[in-house]
């Protein structure tokens, strides 16, 4: 009985103290106010954008922020005028009247399809800047919260992801459903590839056209395509891809060998490496006995399995994808590597 009213009034005391603490790191913090932030981007009003402001400085509980209508209350009872009020010395006397210690204000605007974020600290009581903070982000309109509360981190010295900051800040940055906007994203490009044979598929091959092969130089083709590619899901670091690449096989050595692959990958949006799998059909001459490549033989479909792995390099905008892929067959495995190039383009619709 005695330990377990020791363990009551031990943890009575925890909660305590933890309250204690808690209302003294409030009452030693200092009070800070944001009114409405001027605003150059189309659509967005000077008082969406404070409010924007004051909520992700709230959250970064850096300051006790004075509520919205509280704020209100005291400008109505007031008759304070806060239109277009974003210099320092129209903040000054807002934080006096507001009786706050600090006031936050600023500018968003549109330049050339980037967003210049433009953010002050202001001291009320010396009437004097404390801080000032510039940044030019990516033209990310549906993204204004992220940006501010990155802004805000590096306007007060908090500390800030990089990785997070790229997102919104690099143009280079790999594709993610922040800086793609609307998850959309454009990669399709041509691609170009060469494919070599092992086993009974590459003798074969390179037989003689008397004995059914195709008198190659060595075993294996050129293949020349297109690859249609659509982003289906993006997790913010890993994208699930849908890929359509249909080719043409052989024109080096006079054949013609058109094939169609379908491939679902996975890629990351950190580094562009990529796995994708899935079923690829050709059409070739087969003997109808023992299904063996035969150029004395049918032209039918066939169908195999693709593993590929690769990485995608960007210059600017500009994706250069790099793979390699293995086909597993009974007569003889196939390998190869493929190349290409595309342009990242945003769907016009989110601009």
């Amino acid at each position: 009985m005695k330990t377990t009213l020791q363990n009551i009034i031990r943890k009575a005391t925890a909660v305590v103290m933890i309250t204690a603490s808690s209302f003294v790191q409030a009452q030693t913090k200092q009070s800070a106010a944001v009114l409405n932030i001027d605003s150059r981007i189309a659509q967005v009003t000077p008082v969406e954008l404070g409010n924007i402001v004051r909520l992700e400085l709230q959250q970064l509980n850096h300051f006790n922020v004075i509520d919205k209508y509280d704020a209100e209350y005291i400008i109505n009872r007031e008759k304070l005028v806060i239109d277009k009020c974003y210099g320092r010395l129209c903040l000054i006397e807002m934080g006096k009247s507001l009786g706050v210690d600090k006031m936050i204000g600023g500018s968003y605007e549109m330049i050339e399809k980037k967003i210049i974020v433009s953010l002050s600290l202001v001291d009320v009581k010396t009437g004097s800047t404390e801080k000032t903070f510039t940044k030019e982000y990516l033209g990310l309109n549906k993204e204004l919260r992220l940006i501010t509360r990155q802004s805000l981190k590096q306007l007060l010295g908090i500390p800030i992801d990089e990785k997070e900051l790229i997102t919104t800040t690099s143009e280079n940055a790999f594709p993610n459903k922040v800086n793609v906007q609307e998850e959309y994203l454009k990669l399709s490009g041509p691609r170009f590839g060469v494919m070599l044979f092992t086993g009974a598929s590459a003798y074969k091959f390179q037989s003689a056209r008397s004995a059914g092969g195709y008198d190659a130089p060595y075993p294996g083709v050129w293949q020349f395509g297109y690859q249609f590619e659509k982003q289906y899901l993006n997790t913010g670091d890993i994208q699930v891809l849908f890929e359509f690449i249909p080719m043409v096989n052989g024109l080096d050595q006079g054949l013609f060998q058109p094939t169609f692959t379908v491939l679902h990958g996975i890629r990351s949006n950190k580094n562009g490496l990529e796995f994708a799998f899935g079923p690829t059909m050709r059409i070739s001459k087969l003997n109808p006995s023992n299904r063996m490549l035969d150029s004395k033989g049918v032209a039918v479909w066939n169908s195999d399995f693709v593993l590929a792995v690769g990485r995608s390099f960007r210059s600017g905008k500009m994706n250069i994808p790099v793979n390699v892929f293995f086909i597993p067959n009974r007569n003889g495995h196939r390998f190869g590597l493929s190349f290409g190039f595309n342009i990242s383009k945003i769907n016009p619709k989110n601009n």
